[in-house]
């Protein structure tokens, strides 16, 4: 799975981009409120991911920060909604009034997601409302990643739970040299578990 992509944007659309990372151009659905996010095209660009791996299609969806992707993962854990529908909401509604909507039980907030009708709206405050925890902090598209907070990403979507990712981290930063790729610590760390 790819958990973030970091390199030059090439090319900037009104709902995906593509990010060139050595040679490779990465096409990825975005939405409005990433792009408008993103520098111009020919800049450095960190875009956080979330990887859909269908029988037909292989779709990477891109986000600004960890709080834009973990709303885009409740939402489609959610019965009846799919990747587009959840990356389309975040255009329309911020990461933070998504969560206020769900808690408050603001149906009509949550109607005015595009493909998200009132019979929708309730199956998301009845699905999410008691499994809201805070939202992670928001990120910058333009900064340096972090080898160690990019590690604890990759865990996560490899489907390992906070409480694994924490003291695999902490072990494998315990000898990690300062600039070592992210790419060899995730090594480290798989080789210290046995899925």
């Amino acid at each position: 799975m790819i958990a973030h992509l970091f390199g030059i944007l090439t090319e900037k659309e009104i709902d995906n981009v593509v990010v060139d990372v050595g040679g490779v151009g990465y096409a990825v659905l975005v939405s409005t409120r990433t792009v408008e996010a993103l520098p111009s095209p020919g800049d450095e660009v960190r875009l956080l991911i979330h990887t859909q791996v269908r029988e037909d299609a292989f779709e990477l969806f891109g986000f600004a920060g960890p709080a834009e992707r973990e709303i885009f993962r409740r939402l489609i854990s959610v019965s009846g909604i799919g990747c587009k529908t959840a990356i389309n909401a975040l255009g329309v509604m911020a990461p933070k009034e998504i969560h206020e909507a769900i808690a408050m039980g603001d149906e009509r907030a949550l109607s005015r997601m595009p493909g998200v009708g009132k019979k929708t709206a309730r199956r998301i405050i009845l699905d999410l409302s008691d499994k809201l925890t805070a939202l992670p902090a928001g990120g910058h598209t333009t900064r340096k990643p972090s080898p160690l907070r990019d590690l604890e990403l990759a865990l996560n979507d490899l489907g390992y739970k906070p409480a694994e990712i924490d003291p695999i981290v902490r072990a494998v930063s315990a000898d990690a040299d300062e600039d070592e790729p992210v790419e060899s610590l995730l090594r480290k760390a798989l080789s210290m578990t046995r899925r």
